[in-house]
């Protein structure tokens, strides 16, 4: 059995220390239990990449991480590498909100900061891949 340091929560009215209390329930309970803040922001880390055939470009867009700040958003996406042809946008949003992300920037390929991609500059970007990445 393993035993693991469980502090006080005074807030708790069944008991100072021990398991979660039985009051909680669901994300409140899992909240409580490994004490993470109910409202907590997150940051989104898309990934833009050009693909497509040349009468057919488009940016396609994914969700490549989640981060807790913004410098974590930056480090985790100077740590990746992409392709030239493909760029990066944060956002940030509050946990469990039904609200769409608020646009907190764009990023360059190896995480510097650009003021809007340019859809005409990464397709030429594209066309002038190696054969063998084609």
């Amino acid at each position: 059995m393993v035993s693991h340091h469980v502090a006080p929560r005074p807030n708790c009215p069944e008991q100072a220390v021990g398991p979660p209390c039985d009051f909680l329930t669901g994300s409140e309970n899992v909240a409580h239990r490994y004490r993470m803040p109910i409202d907590m922001k997150i940051f989104l880390i898309l990934h833009h990449e050009i693909m497509g055939v040349p009468d057919n470009y488009r940016a396609d867009e994914m969700v490549f991480y989640t981060a807790r700040s913004l410098r974590k958003a930056l480090e985790l996406i100077k740590k990746t590498y992409v392709s030239r042809w493909s760029w990066w946008e944060v956002q940030v949003s509050e946990l469990d909100d039904t609200e769409w992300p608020d646009h907190v920037g764009y990023f360059g390929p190896r995480g510097g900061k650009i003021v809007k991609p340019s859809f005409e500059k990464m397709v030429a970007i594209f066309e002038e891949r190696p054969p063998d990445c084609r």
